[in-house]
């Protein structure tokens, strides 16, 4: 993307944050577009969890809200409850 002031252009370029660093800077997740690797960083969730939610996701079309993390098996309300906080 090119800006113009006057006579002088500039080039931005804009990307999207990766989820590792969007935790560090406390920004929401984006749920239905982290990988396996991405929610295998987050407290709680090993690979094999991480794999279950990205199959979930996929098998049902995205998830609608963070409440459908409760869906997927090995998901409780107390690891639901740290995890919310990271969407």
């Amino acid at each position: 993307m090119t800006f113009r002031r006057g006579s002088k252009a500039a080039d931005i370029a804009v990307r999207p944050i990766p989820a590792s660093q969007r935790m560090v800077l406390g920004i929401p997740l984006d749920i239905n577009r982290m990988e396996i690797r991405d929610f295998d960083k987050l407290p709680g969730i090993g690979p094999a969890l991480a794999q279950r939610i990205v199959l979930y996701r996929q098998w049902n079309g995205g998830l609608m809200t963070v409440d459908d993390l409760l869906k997927v098996e090995g998901i409780g309300e107390r690891k639901y409850s740290v995890l919310k906080k990271f969407f």
